[in-house]
């Protein structure tokens, strides 16, 4: 599979920047999205001891994760065709798996802006995922959730052949 872009959906109101951002690239390029909501299933003390309670909490997980995806197409009203993919473990790791399934064009994550110290000490999602993905990747900041206008306006304006100066002060065209 290829001409898709990838984007991490956590629920969050910095991810539905991210969704936004990365729908309307999307329709602009030409390319599938597929959104990727990634839950850890819990470990509960005991429940080892439970029959089947390992299998409860993974399919709790995998509920409440298909359930975020849901609303988020839906407040933000994307289309059916829009793919929807749900893993289970570690973010950075399952996000990266992933794009190479999907040999994605660009992965589109949101950032909560939590500051330098704080993402040292909690660690960071994005940071770490535009590290180590096998495609680029577009991090969206939390105050940037209107940023798709940007990609709005790319659409809307008129295609001109860059501007070269071919001597000092001349801006003609090459």
């Amino acid at each position: 599979m290829s001409a898709s872009i990838v984007c991490g959906v956590d629920g969050s109101r910095n991810a539905a920047g991210a969704v936004v951002f990365a729908g309307r690239l999307s329709e602009l390029l030409g390319r599938r999205l597929v959104l990727v909501n990634v839950k850890k299933v819990p470990l509960v003390p005991g429940a080892s001891a439970l029959p089947h309670a390992y299998d409860d909490l993974r399919n709790h997980a995998v509920a409440d994760a298909s359930d975020v995806l849901e609303r988020v197409c839906e407040e933000l009203g994307l289309a059916d065709s829009v793919e929807r993919k749900v893993r289970l473990g570690h973010p950075v790791e399952a996000l990266i798996a992933v794009c190479d399934e999907e040999e994605a064009d660009l992965l589109v994550v949101g950032s909560r802006g939590l500051g330098r110290i704080r993402s040292a000490l909690v660690g960071s999602v994005s940071a770490a995922v535009a590290a180590q993905a096998p495609c680029p990747v577009a991090v969206v900041p939390p105050r940037a959730s209107l940023s798709a206008i940007a990609v709005d306006s790319l659409q809307r304006s008129p295609r001109r052949a860059p501007t070269m100066p071919t001597r000092r002060g001349d801006t003609s065209r090459a």
